[in-house]
C-alpha cells in the first residue's frame, strides 16, 4: 500500500520501482527491458539526473560502482572483437544507471520494503508456475527425475537453475532478516504467512538443486545469525552444524538433493572429451583453459569481448568435448572472468566493489546488504552472473538499492553486555 502524502509522480516513482523486481524471473517474456525502460523515463522526467554529479562528488561508493563499469569501457580499446565488446557494455549499461538512479532517489523504508517484497511474490509466483508447468509434462522414462526437472525449468521459464536459485536464495535471506527486524510489530498471522513463505522456499531451493545458491543462503544466515546474536560463536557452531546435517540427511534421502553434491566426488577432475561429460567436468575444462589465459595476460587482460573467443579457440586446441564450444562455456567464475576482460586494475575495482561495501554495511549494522554481498560473492566463484541480463540486472539493482540505502533495514548492534 502507497503512502498517502505521496504525490502523483512519486506513486508512479514507486510503482516503477517495485516492477522492476517483479519482472526478474520472467525477463524470458520481454517485461524486463520495459519495466526498465519505464523507470528509467520516469527518472529522467523527475530531473534528478541533473544532481548526478553533485551526488556522485559526494559519495565514493556510487563513484567505485560507476568505475566497475567504466574499466569494460578502457579494455573496449584493445579489444579485436568491437562488436562483441560493444554487445558486453550494452548488457552491463545497468551497472551504471541503477547506481546513478538510486544515488539521486531519496527512499522512505516502507518504499524500500514494498520493493523486496514485489521480488518475493515475484518469485512465488514463479516457483508456482514452474511447479504446473512440471507437472503437465510427462515424465521420460530415459533419465533422472533431477535432470528432466531441471531441464524443463530451463525450457519453460528461460531461467538457469543457478539464476533461479539465487533468487529464490536472497528472498529467503530478505524473509529472515524480516522476520528478525519486524518480529514484535507483526500480527500473529503476518509472522506465519512470512514463515510459510520461507520454508516453502528452502524446501524448492533443495530441490532445485542449484548447489552453489543452497550454500550461498546457508552460508549467509549463518553469517547474520552469528552478528545479531551478539557474536555467540557456540550458536553459530551449533546452528551451522545443525543446517549441514539436515543438508546430509536430505542429500542421501532425496536423490534430486543428493545426485549434484555426489556428482562432484564421483567425477574424474579431468576435462570433458567426446561424448561423456557433465556439469563438473565442464567446469574442470573451463578451468584448464582460464588459467593459462591470465597467467599470459594478467596484466591487461584480453580485451572486453575477447574472452568467449579464446576459450572456444582453447577448448578445440587441446580436443575437449565439442559441447565446450557450441555451447560458448564462459569461465563459471566472475573473477576470473572481470580480470581476464579488463585485467589486474579491472579485477582490483571489481573486489573494490565488493569489499568497500561488506565493511561499510557491517559498520552500519545493516546484515541484510552484508548477507546480499555474501550470497553473490559466493555465486561469482562458480557462475559469471555479470555475463547475463539475469544476473547483471539482479546484482546491480540490489547492489545500488541496498547500497544508497545503508540506514534503512539495519539491525541494532549487538548489547556488548551479553557476549
Amino acid at each position: 500500500m502507497l503512502l498517502k502524502n505521496e504525490s502523483l509522480y512519486d506513486r508512479i516513482f514507486s510503482y516503477s520501482l517495485m516492477a522492476v523486481p517483479f519482472t526478474f524471473p520472467f525477463a524470458k517474456f520481454g517485461v524486463l527491458n520495459l519495466t526498465i525502460i519505464l523507470l528509467v523515463l520516469v527518472w529522467l522526467f523527475s530531473g534528478k539526473i541533473f544532481s548526478v554529479y553533485r551526488s556522485l562528488s559526494l559519495n565514493k561508493l556510487a563513484l567505485l560502482f560507476v568505475s566497475a563499469y567504466l574499466v569494460y569501457v578502457v579494455a573496449l580499446i584493445y579489444s579485436e572483437d568491437m562488436k562483441a565488446g560493444l554487445f558486453l557494455l550494452e548488457k552491463k549499461v545497468t551497472l551504471l544507471i541503477f547506481p546513478l538512479i538510486f544515488i539521486t532517489t531519496s527512499l522512505t523504508q516502507d518504499q524500500f520494503i514494498r520493493i523486496f517484497f514485489s521480488f518475493v511474490y515475484s518469485c512465488l509466483l514463479a516457483t508456482i508456475v514452474s511447479y504446473i508447468f512440471v507437472i503437465s509434462v510427462p515424465f521420460p522414462l530415459d533419465t533422472s527425475k533431477n535432470d528432466w526437472y531441471r531441464d524443463i525449468l530451463i525450457d519453460f521459464m528461460d531461467l538457469h537453475p543457478t539464476y533461479f536459485g539465487m533468487y529464490i536464495a536472497f528472498s529467503i535471506v530478505f524473509l529472515f532478516i524480516f522476520l528478525l527486524t519486524k518480529w514484535r510489530v507483526l500480527f500473529k498471522w503476518q509472522r506465519g504467512g512470512v514463515l510459510t513463505i520461507l520454508l516453502y522456499f528452502l524446501v524448492f531451493l533443495l530441490f532445485l538443486s542449484s548447489r552453489i545458491a543452497t550454500i550461498a543462503v546457508f552460508v549467509s544466515m549463518i553469517a547474520v545469525c552469528y552478528l545479531f546474536w551478539m557474536r555467540n560463536i557456540k550458536f553459530t557452531i551449533v546452528l551451522a552444524a545443525g543446517m549441514l546435517a539436515v543438508g546430509v540427511f536430505l542429500s542421501s534421502k532425496v536423490e534430486s538433493i543428493g545426485g549434484r553434491f555426489k556428482e562432484i566426488f564421483v567425477t574424474a577432475w579431468t576435462p570433458p572429451v567426446g561424448i561423456y561429460h557433465n556439469s563438473t567436468n565442464l567446469r574442470i575444462g573451463v578451468y584448464f583453459c582460464s588459467i593459462p589465459l591470465l597467467k599470459d595476460n594478467w596484466l591487461i587482460g584480453l580485451g572486453t569481448g575477447d574472452v568467449q573467443a579464446a576459450l572456444n579457440a582453447c577448448y578445440k586446441e587441446r580436443g575437449y568435448s565439442d559441447v565446450m564450444y557450441k555451447d560458448q562455456l564462459n569461465t563459471h567464475n566472475e573473477y576470473l572472468n572481470v580480470w581476464l576482460n579488463t585485467g589486474i586494475v579491472g579485477f582490483i575495482v571489481f573486489l573494490a566493489t565488493l569489499v568497500i561495501p561488506c565493511r561499510a554495511a557491517y559498520l552500519k549494522h545493516n546484515y541484510f546488504y552484508l548477507s546480499f554481498i555474501i550470497l553473490v560473492m559466493i555465486v561469482f566463484l562458480t557462475e559469471n552472473v555479470l555475463e547475463r541480463q539475469k544476473g547483471i540486472v539482479f546484482y546491480s539493482f540490489f547492489n545500488s538499492l541496498l547500497a544508497f540505502n545503508l540506514s534503512i533495514f539495519h539491525l541494532p548492534s549487538p548489547s556488548r553486555d551479553h557476549e
